[in-house]
């Protein structure tokens, strides 16, 4: 039975986030490494613009995507299952494997958003 474990990096500014999202999270054995690049970019177009619709950032003001976050969580939960699933074989040896997202928007760049976007990551882990 295959066993999946998580992490969320939500990283603030200056604290290495970049570094970590380049240099070490795509190098971690038996990783599959789901998040932003240097230039803040996630993996491919369709998990960026699922991001992006979730997390934000939001530009003047706007805090959020309330009106249709539901259906927002559950296609950001199914491209994260697929990808998972793509890269299986490829990234993970054995049977337990481990899963990180990174991306700064994840608690927003000034923490306005903060509570709201924990709350939909861990709808996103549990669908």
């Amino acid at each position: 039975m295959k066993e999946l474990k998580f992490i969320i990096h939500c990283g603030y500014g200056k604290t290495a986030t970049t570094w970590l999202q380049t240099e070490v999270f795509p190098n971690i054995a038996d990783t599959i490494y789901l998040g932003a690049n240097q230039l803040g970019v996630m993996r491919d177009r369709e998990l960026n613009h699922a991001h992006y619709s979730l997390f934000g950032p939001y530009p003047n003001g706007h805090r959020g995507n309330l009106s249709n976050s539901s259906e927002l969580v559950k296609k950001y939960a199914a491209i994260i299952k697929q990808r998972i699933l793509s890269d299986w074989e490829s990234k993970v040896r054995g049977d337990t494997g481990l899963v990180i997202i990174s991306n700064e928007t994840i608690l927003a760049f000034d923490n306005s958003t903060a509570e709201l976007n924990i709350y939909l990551m861990k709808q996103i882990l549990y669908a």
